[in-house]
């Protein structure tokens, strides 16, 4: 009887070591589970971090400087280091997109189709786009052609016509009289000017309307970080830099938490 009673003990024990050792085992897959997403969002918290401080770095290195020293706003890409992050920034001038309230329809049309253009058009002499996004209320306006169009577009220039220096290939063949081996011409010679320092060249041959020779106050700043272990993070921030007084010596028109893949192509081919 005493065997019989020391062998259910002893399956007892076995059924309680067995228990313990599914929950440590449960345990410490939560725990390395919780550790993987500590870390993750630690990653994206860094990522997000060297993100924003591009976005000053481009900010600072737009406004100060001397000619030679100063980043321009024309597409090119910064390349630096930030602790371990490896951080690229891009400055953009508004003036070398088209803008929704005061771009010529002809132009919209080939950007965006003639319907849509229209309809923005009659949109814009009742009440002003405010923002880009608003334009995906107008009728028509795809959220495939809005995402492919949407750098193109701005509400900031307040000009009716681009800057060709600091607009993109998909500006300029919006553009009517350009076409597409004229404007890629155009871009590999602005793209040498630029390395070597020179003026850039004549602009693509068009309608004097569409082209302006005065940038705007107001860029866009583009920052994309990577870590060495593969966490990212995008920000583009939209800056009125006029100075317009006061304590502050900029004003920040719009930021978002996304923008381009800097890391797709080199300085020079987003342009």
């Amino acid at each position: 009887m005493r065997q019989k009673h020391t062998g259910v003990a002893l399956i007892s024990v076995l059924v309680v070591v067995a228990l313990l050792a599914v929950l440590a085992t449960a345990t410490a897959a939560r725990v390395r589970s919780e550790m993987r997403l500590a870390a993750n969002l630690l990653a994206g918290a860094q990522a997000r971090s060297a993100a924003e401080a591009g976005v000053q770095l481009g900010l600072y290195r737009f406004a100060q400087g001397s000619a030679e020293t100063r980043w321009q706003a024309n597409g090119a890409v910064h390349e630096l280091r930030l602790g371990e992050a490896l951080v690229r920034v891009a400055l953009e001038d508004e003036a070398g997109k088209l803008d929704l309230n005061l771009a010529p329809q002809q132009a919209l049309a080939n950007l965006l189709g003639a319907e849509t253009a229209e309809r923005i058009v009659e949109r814009r002499k009742e009440v002003p786009f405010e923002s880009v996004d608003q334009v995906q209320t107008i009728p028509g306006m795809r959220a495939e052609l809005f995402r492919q169009t949407r750098g193109a577009l701005t509400v900031h220039s307040r000009q009716p016509g681009v800057v060709a220096d600091a607009a993109s290939r998909q500006v300029l063949l919006a553009i009517p009289g350009t076409d597409a081996r004229e404007v890629d011409g155009y871009i590999e010679q602005r793209a040498r000017n630029r390395e070597a320092g020179l003026e850039p060249p004549p602009a693509p041959s068009s309608e004097r309307r569409y082209l302006v020779r005065n940038g705007s106050a107001t860029i866009g700043i583009h920052a994309h970080a990577r870590l060495s272990g593969g966490a990212a993070a995008q920000l583009t921030a939209t800056i009125d830099a006029r100075r317009p007084g006061g304590t502050t010596p900029f004003r920040i028109l719009d930021w978002r938490t996304e923008g381009e893949d800097l890391f797709v192509n080199q300085s020079e081919g987003r342009f």
